[in-house]
């Protein structure tokens, strides 16, 4: 059976790591105490890794739930210690009379475990879990056993409709999320690192400025988020004002793109020529276009900001970017030709590349854009 990127195949999910008992990983209460400590997801863990075990009968809150790499995770924190973890949904069981997850403890775990750690929990509400008892376990394990051999495929579309909206973990809405519901142990400064006030518009040790620029609509900051250098108790970073943009003015909603027609590229006659001559005759009459409009090229042209991700173990490293679409209506048909025209073109720069591209066009290959398009008749 062939499963999609949104689908959980039948075969890859319970592994031998299951278990009846959810566990949370044992972690450092005062990561400063210690040098040198093992962090795993953001957390700062006991060393040797460990895991904990949350008892039964138990009700288990989730904190936040998302999408990471087309898989559905959720944040869940230790009913007693406050402590947090991460796992995936692998599974879901709807009965008459109860909702059941297969968990599984999110990647990279440090631990000495073998295979995944895997559990069964009830799922009470889309905010709430619940821990099962040895012979709850037992009973729920072959009703998911059966549900998985019959479906085939889970759908992971499903997690929402579970536990609600779930936004993708590289979006300006998860960013946002993150930001409103976590607040910083400790803001600096994004260029010096000296420690600052939240409320500073610039730093009063180097005078760097934190506020977004200024929209050209309305005259305000495209967003109130700042310039920092922040900690948090699950990660830390530099977060400039446009870590969590949408690419819209928070206050008069101006949006940072731009789509150009343009009147260029190959001509549209030959083109046009190939439904025939009367039907294309007939088709301009209908238009109310006159033939001498097909000596003309047609392009589309989208320019939106963008951004690119590289990751290295626990470490991110964010690339702001610009991209360029453009659409032809008509494509070089000379595939020897150096620099030949597709219908579809995809360029995606840094704003450093884009400032080096124009500075070159505009001064010494200026020459370049003095070039005109040309045509010739060897019949």
């Amino acid at each position: 059976m062939e499963t999609g990127e949104g689908d959980q195949s039948s075969g890859e999910v319970i592994g031998s790591g299951l278990s009846h008992m959810l566990a949370v990983p044992v972690q450092l209460e005062d990561p400063a105490s210690q040098r040198v400590y093992i962090e795993w997801r953001g957390l700062a863990l006991a060393s040797p890794p460990a895991l904990e075990m949350v008892s039964p009968f138990t009700r288990v809150p989730i904190a936040r739930r998302w999408m990471e790499q087309s898989e559905p995770l959720l944040k869940l924190v230790h009913p007693d210690k406050g402590t947090q973890v991460d796992y995936i949904v692998r599974w879901i069981t709807k009965t008459s009379s109860a909702c059941f997850a297969l968990l599984e403890l999110a990647q990279g775990w440090p631990g000495e475990q073998s295979a995944p750690y895997q559990t069964i929990v009830e799922v009470l509400d889309r905010d709430m879990l619940w821990t099962l008892t040895a012979d709850e376990f037992s009973r729920a394990l072959p009703v998911l056993q059966t549900d998985i051999n019959i479906r085939g495929v889970w759908p992971k579309s499903e997690s929402e409709e579970v536990f609600g909206e779930m936004a993708d973990w590289l979006s300006p809405q998860f960013r946002a999320e993150s930001a409103v519901k976590e607040e910083a142990r400790e803001v600096r400064c994004f260029e010096c690192e000296e420690p600052i006030q939240e409320s500073f518009v610039a730093c009063p040790y180097c005078g760097a400025a934190r506020l977004a620029p200024p929209c050209p609509e309305c005259g305000k900051p495209v967003t109130q988020a700042r310039n920092k250098r922040a900690y948090y108790h699950s990660e830390n970073g530099r977060y400039p004002w446009h870590y969590a943009w949408d690419g819209r003015c928070q206050n008069c909603g101006l949006e940072f793109a731009a789509r150009v027609s343009l009147s260029t590229g190959h001509l549209l006659f030959f083109e046009a020529l190939k439904g025939g001559i009367e039907e294309t005759l007939e088709k301009l009459k209908r238009e109310g276009r006159d033939a001498e409009s097909l000596r003309v090229g047609e392009s589309e042209m989208e320019i939106r900001a963008g951004e690119s991700v590289y990751s290295m173990l626990d470490d991110w490293d964010y690339q702001p970017t610009i991209e360029v679409k453009i659409r032809r209506a008509v494509a070089s048909n000379m595939s020897a030709t150096s620099g030949g025209l597709s219908r579809e073109e995809r360029m995606v720069m840094t704003p450093e590349e884009a400032r080096a591209l124009i500075e070159e066009l505009q001064g010494r290959l200026r020459i370049l854009m003095e070039r005109k398009k040309w045509s010739r008749d060897t019949t």
